[in-house]
């Protein structure tokens, strides 16, 4: 059974919130999942479950891969329909992202946005793809490079590129 973590007194939520960026790998094996209820960060993940994810006053149910962008300004409710899911999720704040004055703001990509769908269907070369960023947002976490917060950002606009270049 997956270890739950509460992030109104977790060390997920305080690192957080000092680095202003998490990643981590999602799935019904996965360790120290959060039990993420906090709506003030944004939040990108791929999945390939079964789910219903509800957003805008609809409701959408999916079943192949996915990339879904959670913003704080669109409330949005996640329930797991099977067992059998895997994927990587990170959260982040706007500060994060913008540090360096970026030109990219997460409130200018279309799928943040509340009138937006937040969900992007997945081919599996798609899937694969995007897997590998967070699995190398994933390593430069854990390793020691001076600069890997400018790594990790520039990984998420990748993310957040791609889901532009789909969405139009």
């Amino acid at each position: 059974m997956k270890k739950r973590i509460h992030p109104q007194d977790s060390s997920f939520d305080k690192g957080l919130l000092l680095e202003g960026f998490k990643v981590y790998e999602i799935g019904e094996y996965s360790k120290d999942v959060p039990d993420y209820v906090r709506r003030d960060f944004y939040k990108i993940c791929i999945t390939d479950g079964q789910f219903i994810i509800s957003y805008n006053n609809q409701v959408t149910v999916t079943s192949d891969a996915i990339l879904f962008f959670g913003s704080p300004h669109r409330p949005y409710t996640c329930q797991t329909l099977a067992a059998g899911f895997s994927g990587y999720a990170c959260v982040f704040t706007q500060r994060f992202l913008n540090k360096n004055d970026s030109l990219l703001n997460a409130e200018d990509c279309s799928l943040f946005q509340k009138g937006n769908s937040p969900i992007i269907s997945l081919s599996k070369d798609q899937n694969d793809c995007i897997r590998d960023i967070f699995r190398k947002m994933i390593a430069e976490v854990k390793g020691d490079y001076k600069y890997k917060n400018e790594l990790i950002r520039s990984q998420i606009k990748n993310l957040m590129h791609f889901a532009e270049m789909e969405a139009n």
